[in-house]
């Protein structure tokens, strides 16, 4: 609240002091609303001493009476609840602190007037001089703290701008980042899509690839199958035609040696002969058989590579022991033959 607004000017101040010297000059107060002139005295005015002690005493009661009185202190009261009950930040307190230093710059300015509105007096007026310089020097003092504060504040809003800046800088930059992270991402996962549907698209020209190799490695391993079985039909027939000229052979040899023993041989060659014969007939039966079974291995090699190989082996096992066999019945054939020579050149000389 405006103390001028309240008191409506100077005027109305000195009349409230006015009538309050009257009031206590009625009660018997030491001085009165005039001072009490003595006699000129080369034209100095000679004032009571005593009147213008209580009078600087009464205006200083009265200066102080004036500025915490029930009509200024509900204003100051007010502006400090409006001060207390304003938002408190940074920037606001130095505003808050600039206005409580213009509150009472202006109360100090008021008491200032208020003490220029009291009866003057020489004693007074040092005490009202001294009042206006504090207030001054106190003006000053909050105009200075205000202006500090108005700069602090200023700076903080700056501070606080360039804050504001970075952190949307910040902002835009992070919003950047994300945009090409996104835009990477995209152009790794086309990148990966591609890379799968070359990926596929090799691996069907593979197993095309591998499925033609391998029915040509198929048909190829028929081919082979066919030749083989061919071959091996053809080797077994040349062995069993080699086995029947071997048999010829080994049958001449037999009949030749048969009509020389029966020729050369006596009677006891003879039997011997006849043994043999017997046993050659017996070897003739048992080739014969294997003859048979030859040839029937034989038949059954067109169906059976298998079987007809093992056939073979076995008639060349057998074979080989005839001609074994047969190889020494010739060595003794031969002993005989030498035994009957023998017996001959003994009967001659007889």
């Amino acid at each position: 609240m405006n103390n001028k607004t309240k008191y409506k000017g100077k005027k109305k101040i000195k009349h409230n002091v006015t009538k309050k010297l009257k009031y206590m000059a009625s009660m018997g107060g030491k001085y009165s609303t005039t001072p009490k002139k003595k006699k000129s005295t080369g034209g100095a005015t000679t004032i009571d001493a005593g009147s213008d002690v209580a009078a600087a005493e009464q205006a200083d009661a009265d200066a102080q009476a004036i500025v915490p009185s029930p009509l200024v202190e509900p204003a100051i009261d007010a502006a400090a609840a409006d001060a207390q009950a304003t938002v408190s930040s940074p920037l606001v307190e130095p505003v808050i602190d600039a206005e409580q230093a213009a509150a009472d710059a202006a109360v100090s300015e008021q008491a200032a007037a208020d003490a220029q509105a009291t009866v003057s007096s020489p004693l007074v007026e040092p005490v009202i001089d001294a009042a206006a310089a504090d207030a001054a020097v106190a003006e000053q003092a909050a105009a200075e703290q205000a202006a500090q504060q108005q700069a602090a504040a200023e700076q903080a809003a700056q501070q606080q701008a360039a804050a504001e800046q970075a952190a949307q800088q910040q902002a835009a930059a992070a919003t950047a980042a994300a945009a090409a992270a996104a835009a990477a991402q995209q152009q790794a996962a086309a990148a990966a899509a591609a890379q799968q549907q070359a990926a596929a698209a090799a691996a069907q020209q593979q197993a095309s690839t591998d499925a033609a190799a391998a029915a040509a490695a198929q048909q190829q391993a028929s081919t082979s199958e066919t030749n083989i079985d061919n071959d091996a039909k053809k080797a077994q027939l040349k062995k069993l035609e080699e086995l029947n000229s071997m048999f010829a052979g080994v049958t001449k040899r037999f009949d030749e040696l048969k009509e020389r023993i029966s020729a050369e041989s006596t009677e006891e060659s003879q039997q011997q002969q006849q043994q043999q014969q017997q046993q050659q007939q017996q070897q003739q039966q048992q080739q014969q058989q294997q003859q048979q079974q030859q040839q029937q291995q034989l038949a059954t090699a067109t169906s059976d590579t298998a079987a007809a190989d093992t056939a073979a082996a076995a008639a060349a096992a057998a074979a080989a022991a005839d001609a074994a066999a047969l190889a020494e019945k010739d060595a003794a054939a031969a002993a005989l033959a030498e035994k009957d020579a023998a017996a001959a050149a003994l009967a001659e000389k007889d």
